[in-house]
């Protein structure tokens, strides 16, 4: 049985995943006691939750109800159960034999305190005694925290009384901002109350009860009033007075609330599009009263509307097509003034997911009533726009409200987005006008509503089609026939009247007359002419029948298509062969003449000359960048340019990407140096060449980056007076384009090469080099990754070069130059980068560990060297180690994850001088914690290295859920210079992944003066006695603390100068004990408390009685004895 009454200690069942027990009680008094099953913090079967396979039951003392009504039971709850699998109930009985159940949830999974409460006035009623259970069922695996219960509390009133007064519900007392125009007073039900009188109004200030609206109204038995239009910025008062045939109830509280401010919309056009990110702007209501979902507002929904209608990246109204699917979500708008408006017009987009049974319907308020369905709409496939005439509905207070209807699948979200209302559209003119037999444009009278057109001769009028356009949102018929542009026919034998209706509805009458042309025309020019490929709008000369039109340099100009106009009822031909606009094809290498032909057959010969335009700098070989001299500095990048050539005599790869072409004519012989940097992107190349790179055997250097950005330099390529160089950047098809810096430089003295290091201690390094051909040479260092020119300058040195002055234990970059004579130097070459012997360094040291790498001159190592296998710099720990709260690159760990079999994962510091240290301590923080497999752990060992030997000072296997601070006092090494390692051994742990071990703020520095003792046992131990010993710290004198376990420490035994070990004597049998231990260095210098150790004595060992012997011969016989 898990059932037990005490303080809840945070527990979570045997599964270990379940939301766990609380860590407090819900009531405030000082107990702290719960009733629960598993009250434990463990994870075991039975420990911080319930059992396995089992039926285990509270059940409540006999609770009388004689005499009382209205009988309400509520309790606290927090409890948690394996969902599908194990049940809660709560049942009730009259004769703790037949159960009921009152409707719990059967899978509660509480993260904080929940009130429960049952009316069981019936089962009151039934019987004058009643008993509670609570109850669980589970099935033979996964374990939760399960039940915990607080402050149960059975309610009821005496029968033959008025009932208690009711407790308001919403809106809250005093609350402000309540919509005045619609809305409800709700209150919770009142223990023995049959009915309700509602008193409401302006008057009485909340001391009397109002009377001016409601004046005692008897509403029944409800437990709501809904009011419509209450007056704004005004305060109510209200009361609910509850009844029963006993009498009403006496001194009900007078609540208040006060309406908000006028939020009606008066001035239109008036627009909701949500980017506000809100529905508080104008006063939007989300009307759950029924259970339906909230809108929601959001950038996209989970199925359909991916983006919002007004921007494409702002916000819309959207409602979620999961559960509760049975209820219409509801959003309703702000109050609309319509009444000035003279014809108002609503409308509104939206997008219904694909599922069939989704929908959307739009409600309108009159002022006085809800006109329901004016619109029902379903599923679609994108942003569809929806137009609503208002006209009908206008009042000082009209209201839209949209009703969504949700599918009983899951992905058929429903979307709303740019809400106007407006004024309907009056325009009702004929903008444009046309038949494609015209002679010329049409003439559009606006004022007397007239168009005239006149057709070419030989026009059938009696089947003309017009194409026409017509004011926003206006329609037209002729006849009571609805005309279609371009599609509808009539007869224009006489004049025909075209009835143009705005959106507002009212018309305009427009009379059309055609006219047939006497004569043919004889116009045959070209109106209009361009390319898809047109750099800019051609030049036609009407004078002299021409076109020119330039195209963009890389248009294919052997088959262009033109886009063009001609005069009406012409033709126009090359050659014979009809020309279509947009679809005939031709070549315009050369000039290419048209013949155009008017209606009447007079022809005209027009002349089209296509030229192409310069390609764009830096593109092509044929418009490089010119470089005019040296040197030169340009940042750029190959993106901004063209992928002109894919091949190239140094390296085909390198040119498959996007490039840029540079040309250089030397000004004289010489070298040129390129160096390029700040790369940004990966496979850059650069090609040098004697022409463009589609010439075979043109290459004449290059270099190509792979997969790294660093910065590279091609040095001393040979150039020669009035030479043309080609210069090439580019990279691979992936990336396609780098960004850049170059530098290119002109010498006349050639670089040296193969500088190497010959040598390096602590403060110097040597380096040597091969000459170009100078016997001097400058040397330029600095940190590394320094910038040259900003380094230390050394001139004239010597090959080799001894550099002095150095830090131990630093990076440094260092170049080289030839000197040929006064200003004439070579290219640097370099960097050359050399780190400095570590040397010894001083205590007090201190690495944070907080760099996100491995420092210089600390070693990590193992005899596997798998990543996993040695200490990790940067990641997150995993499983328990996951909670230790500190940011990756801010310690050290060792990864249990596979592979995991080393036994010497080890990290070493560099060597350290301890002479400055008194008392020499190592100070470290250490996290390890198993959640998984509690006590299953890698080892970690802290060795010490006094140039001898390796000597163990501290070890290391278990679980805490935090940082612990480590102490290991390193006197046995005073004025010697150590190394320390920490070494962790994988296979100590069963299951190594679940114990990650964490390292950090790793410190030698003084220790105390008295530093705590280690190592504290209790050994012989017996039923009145046992040895206590340990290892001293400095000290050779020791004070000693003990008692029963659990003592209060300052109450306990205190045993001051003992010897080592300590012998405990009176003690009890099996009884318990702790023992605490301290240094005792001197007069008032004592260490810290050790321990404490806890350990039990034995039980006493009887003197045996009552002995006996029996089966007795002369050689033998048997005892017995008790």
């Amino acid at each position: 049985m898990s059932w037990e009454t005490g303080n809840p200690m945070g527990g979570n069942g045997g599964s270990g995943s379940s939301n766990p027990d609380p860590t407090s009680d819900y009531s405030s008094n000082a107990d702290n006691n719960v009733y629960g099953q598993g009250l434990d913090a463990g994870s075991g079967d039975g420990l911080g939750g319930y059992n396995s396979s089992t039926n285990e039951y509270l059940v409540s003392p006999l609770i009388n109800c004689t005499g009382y009504i209205g009988v309400e039971l509520s309790f606290w709850r927090y409890a948690n159960f394996e969902n599908n699998y194990d049940e809660a109930y709560v049942e009730i009985s009259t004769d703790s034999t037949t159960w009921i159940d009152l409707g719990h949830p059967m899978y509660p999974q509480d993260v904080a305190w929940q009130n429960v409460t049952y009316d069981i006035t019936a089962y009151a009623a039934e019987s004058d005694t009643l008993y509670i259970r609570w109850r669980m069922e589970s099935d033979g695996s996964v374990t939760y925290s399960g039940w915990n219960i607080d402050d149960v509390v059975v309610t009821g009133m005496m029968a033959g009384t008025p009932p208690v007064c009711a407790s308001v519900l919403s809106p809250s007392d005093a609350a402000t901002g309540i919509a005045g125009d619609m809305g409800s007073l709700n209150w919770n039900t009142a223990m023995g109350a049959t009915g309700y009188k509602l008193y409401l109004g302006t008057d009485g200030g909340g001391v009397t009860l109002p009377t001016d609206i409601e004046n005692g109204t008897d509403l029944g038995d409800v437990l709501s009033y809904d009011f419509l239009g209450l007056l704004y910025s005004t305060t109510y008062y209200w009361s609910v007075v509850p009844y029963n045939a006993d009498g009403e109830a006496t001194g009900c509280s007078i609540w208040s609330f006060t309406t908000m401010d006028d939020p009606t919309i008066t001035v239109f056009p008036w627009m909701e599009d949500w980017e506000t990110n809100s529905f508080l702007t104008y006063n939007w209501t989300n009307d759950d009263a029924d259970g339906g979902e909230d809108w929601l507002i959001g950038t996209s929904t989970d199925y359909g509307a991916m983006s919002d209608h007004t921007t494409g990246s702002g916000y819309m109204a959207w409602i979620d097509d999961s559960s509760p699917d049975d209820v219409p979500a509801i959003l309703i708008s702000t109050p609309l003034d319509l009444t000035g408006t003279s014809h108002p017009i609503l409308s509104f987009w939206y997008w219904i997911g694909s599922a069939s049974g989704s929908g959307l319907s739009v409600d309108v308020f009159d002022g006085t009533s809800w006109n329901l369905d004016i619109i029902g709409l379903s599923q679609n496939t994108g942003w569809e726009e929806v137009t609503i005439d208002l006209n009908s509905y206008k009042s000082t207070s009209s209201r839209i409200r949209f009703v969504a209807k949700e599918s009983t699948v899951y992905d058929s979200d429903i979307a709303l987005d740019d809400i106007l209302i407006r004024e309907a559209s009056t325009e009702k003119d004929v903008l444009t006008y046309s038949f494609a037999e015209q002679t010329g444009p049409a003439i559009i009278d606006d004022v007397n509503h007239t168009v005239d057109v006149e057709v070419a001769m030989g026009t059938d009028l009696t089947t003309l089609v017009a194409d026409f356009t017509l004011s926003d949102l206006a329609s037209a018929t002729v006849a009571t026939v609805d005309q279609v542009s371009g599609v509808t026919a009539n007869d224009f034998s006489a004049p025909v009247t075209y009835v143009v209706m705005a959106e507002d509805s009212s018309t305009q009458d427009w009379i059309v007359t055609v006219t047939e042309a006497l004569t043919q025309s004889s116009e045959n020019d070209i109106l209009t002419y361009t390319f898809p490929e047109a750099t800019s709008a051609a030049v036609i000369d009407d004078v002299n029948h021409t076109v020119d039109i330039e195209v963009a340099w890389d248009a294919d100009v052997t088959s262009l298509v033109a886009e063009f106009t001609v005069s009406t009822l012409a033709t126009i031909d090359i050659a014979g062969t009809a020309q279509e606009s947009t679809i005939t094809a031709n070549d315009f290498t050369s000039p290419v003449v048209y013949t155009v032909t008017a209606e009447d057959g007079t022809p005209q010969a027009w002349t089209v000359t296509v030229t192409i335009a310069d390609p764009p700098v830096g593109q092509v070989c044929s418009n490089p960048i010119v470089i005019g001299s040296l040197p030169y500095f340009t940042s750029d990048s190959t993106g901004f340019y063209g992928d002109e050539y894919s091949t190239s005599p140094c390296d085909d790869n390198y040119m498959s990407g996007d490039e840029v072409i540079y040309t250089y004519t030397a000004t004289q012989d010489g070298l040129m140096t390129i160096d390029m940097s700040n790369l940004g992107g990966t496979y850059a190349g650069l090609h040098v060449l004697n022409d463009c790179p589609d010439v075979a055997d043109s290459c004449i250097a290059s270099y190509y980056n792979a997969s790294a950005t660093t910065d590279f330099t091609i040095v001393d390529i040979p150039i020669d007076l009035d030479s043309v160089y080609y210069i090439v950047v580019s990279t691979w098809a992936s990336p396609q384009s780098v960004s850049y810096d170059m530098e290119i430089t002109f010498s006349d003295c050639p670089a040296p090469t193969a500088l190497m290091l010959d040598s390096v201690n602590t403060s110097s390094a040597i380096v040597s080099w091969t000459t170009g051909g100078a016997a001097n040479w400058n040397i330029e260092y600095g940190p590394e990754g320094f910038t040259l020119g900003t380094g230390v300058l050394l001139q004239d040195v010597t090959n080799p070069a001894n550099i002095s002055g150095l830090n131990a234990a630093t990076s440094y970059d260092f170049y080289v130059q030839d000197s040929c004579g006064v200003g004439s130097v070579s290219a640097w070459i370099g960097p050359l980068t050399v780190t400095t012997d570590c040397g010894i360094v001083t205590a007090p040291y201190l690495n944070e560990l907080s760099t996100g790498v491995l420092l210089t001159c600390w070693e990590n190592i193992s005899s596997r060297m798998d990543a996993n296998e040695l200490w990790k710099f940067t990641g997150l720990a995993d499983y328990g180690a996951s909670a230790n709260t500190k940011p990756s690159g801010t310690f050290a760990w060792v990864d249990g994850s596979t592979p995991n079999t080393a036994t010497d994962v080890t990290l070493i510091t560099p060597w350290i001088d301890l002479s400055t240290l008194a008392v020499p301590q190592l100070t470290f923080e250490l996290f390890s914690d198993n959640t998984d497999m509690p006590g299953d752990n890698m080892t970690l060992y802290v060795d010490v290295n006094d140039g001898l030997t390796w000597t163990n000072v501290y070890e290391y296997a278990g679980d805490y859920p935090d940082w612990q601070v480590m102490e290991v006092v390193l006197t046995q090494f005073m004025n010697d210079t150590v190394q320390v390692r920490f070494v962790v051994d994988q296979t100590t742990a069963g299951v190594p992944y679940n114990n990650d071990i964490l390292l950090d703020s790793i410190l030698i520095d003084e220790g105390p003066t008295c530093p705590a003792p280690t190592g504290l046992e209790a050994i012989n131990i017996v039923s009145d006695a046992a040895d206590i010993i340990w290892v001293p710290g400095l000290a050779a004198n020791w004070n000693i603390m003990w008692d029963t376990t659990g003592f209060v420490f300052e109450d306990g035994n205190f045993v001051a100068d003992v010897s080592n070990p300590y012998s405990l004597t009176g003690l009890q049998p099996e009884a318990t004990y702790d023992v605490y231990v301290q240094d005792s260095c001197g007069v008032g210098d004592v260490s810290e408390w050790l321990g404490p150790i806890t350990f039990t004595t034995t039980a006493v060992c009887a003197v045996p009685y009552n002995v006996e012997a029996t089966n007795i011969t002369d050689v033998s016989a048997d005892l017995s004895w008790l």
